[in-house]
């Protein structure tokens, strides 16, 4: 089920209104039985799998909790993190390895047809593993207690505005809020309406209006003039900062309705300064997560300058890989540890919180670096929509004067418009610190505001439409 469609439009009102006249444990079940209905709308022979992990979790963390000895508590922490990475790698991976495998032995001579499994990707996976295993690791560290409510562990796992793409909710956040009484407020009523409207408008009359000329472009590479190229580039990094945050924002808005919230998963990345600044704005959940599950155990910055480049690297290669089964992501990840590492060696060990949260003044050194780092995630997202590394070199070879005219179909105008509006509510949001800032606006203003935005997902609510974070 898409927050895009006319289905979840009928979904989330029912279920809401069925939600506020019960009491609390009453609607814990029907957000669990709503949860498992949004997963199983999609194809409900995966809720199984749904089921499993959380019974897995659930049971795994009890017994870590109540362990009577190291030996036992590491047992089950092994078991839970291995089923969740056996059951992620099996349905993400296997086909991958077994392509990847192939490959290598016929570049030996080794001639053999490898099975190619067809493995059908179940929606939501990577980002529910990854928050179910963050629960167990977390109740090792004896970091929160074991939750010993199956009901409310499933719904933690399963609840229905994070399911499929996140955020990626840390079980010290969200299962208090699951097992404590809820209230919807006019606050809640009026800031989750924002954020859906907010996050549909990022996501129809942006993303899927650039989606367009994106496909134009990368779907005929050999015609595309160097204009062409470096237009498609910038319009797919919007596109996918609209498409991902409209997504965060939807669902956060859905949580706001039922009284819940949820984490911020954007902070305006497009105002980065600096790229350890970009990866505390970008997609937040899962480069926390990947900092405090990988980079830190693995140590950190801890032990000199050539193991942080080590643990960054690593890092970020399973960041890549996370996000998909091709060395096109693979590289991304590379892409990001390297430059990482080359920031490293240039600047103090430490952002300021100043320029982390936008209390740095703008001058022209910050505006420079601003747009240094826009460029270097632009150029980066070449491999995330390019079909082939193939592909994706040829969109870098065309992208330089000289290689292709500079003349041809279409001009930047169309990136200047969308860099225009998107900028525009990213130095709102970063000026104020506040996503909800227009709840607090005279009525006047807010009806005005909330009408244009109607207005433009309706003229471009037709057509497909496709989360691009469901493929992750």
């Amino acid at each position: 089920m898409s927050f895009d469609s006319w289905i979840y439009a009928l979904f989330l009102p029912t279920v809401w209104l069925l939600y506020v006249g019960l009491g609390h444990r009453a609607q814990n079940r029907l957000l669990l039985l709503s949860s498992w209905l949004f997963y199983g709308y999609w194809d409900w022979r995966f809720l199984g799998l749904l089921v499993a992990s959380s019974l897995l979790d659930w049971g795994c963390a009890l017994r870590i909790e109540g362990g009577e000895s190291p030996k036992v508590r590491r047992r089950y922490v092994t078991l839970s993190v291995l089923g969740n990475l056996s059951i992620l790698g099996f349905f993400k991976y296997a086909d991958f390895f077994l392509e990847s495998l192939g490959e290598a032995l016929a570049r030996f001579g080794l001639e053999g047809a490898m099975p190619s499994l067809r493995i059908v990707l179940p929606v939501g996976i990577s980002f529910y593993t990854f928050q179910t295993m963050s629960y167990t690791l977390d109740v090792y560290r004896q970091q929160m207690p074991a939750c010993r409510s199956l009901l409310d562990f499933s719904l933690y796992v399963s609840f229905f505005p994070q399911l499929v793409a996140g955020p990626i909710e840390r079980a010290s956040r969200l299962i208090p809020q699951i097992q404590n009484p809820r209230v919807v407020t006019n606050r809640h009523l009026g800031e989750g309406a924002w954020l859906i409207l907010f996050g549909l408008f990022k996501k129809v009359a942006l993303a899927d209006a650039m989606a367009r000329e994106v496909n134009l472009t990368f779907g005929d590479l050999s015609g595309a003039t160097t204009v062409e190229l470096w237009r498609a580039v910038y319009l797919f990094t919007f596109q996918i900062y609209c498409d991902f945050s409209g997504y965060s924002d939807i669902a956060r808005g859905s949580a706001k309705l039922l009284g819940f919230d949820l984490m911020v998963n954007f902070r305006q990345p497009f105002l980065a300064s600096s790229l350890q600044d970009l990866w505390r704005r970008w997609h937040v959940s899962l480069s926390s997560w990947l900092r405090d599950y990988v980079y830190v155990p693995l140590g950190g910055s801890r032990g000199g300058a050539w193991l942080a480049a080590r643990n960054l690297l690593i890092t970020f290669t399973l960041s890549g890989l996370w996000h998909g089964a091709q060395w096109n992501y693979v590289l991304w990840g590379l892409w990001h540890g390297v430059l990482l590492v080359v920031e490293r060696c240039f600047r103090s060990p430490e952002v300021s919180p100043a320029t982390r949260l936008g209390g740095a003044p703008w001058t022209l050194r910050r505006i420079l670096a601003t747009v240094l780092v826009f460029h270097w995630l632009a150029l980066a997202f070449v491999l995330f929509r390019a079909p082939s590394l193939s592909a994706a070199m040829d969109v870098f070879r065309g992208l330089w004067p000289g290689v292709q005219t500079m003349t041809g179909r279409g001009s930047l105008y169309l990136v200047a418009y969308y860099a225009a509006i998107i900028v525009a509510f990213d130095l709102l949001q970063e000026s104020t610190q506040s996503h909800v800032t227009p709840t607090r606006w005279p009525w006047p203003v807010r009806g005005a505001l909330y009408a244009i935005m109607i207005l433009f997902i309706t003229a471009w609510s037709w057509g497909d439409s496709v989360f691009i974070y469901f493929q992750f």
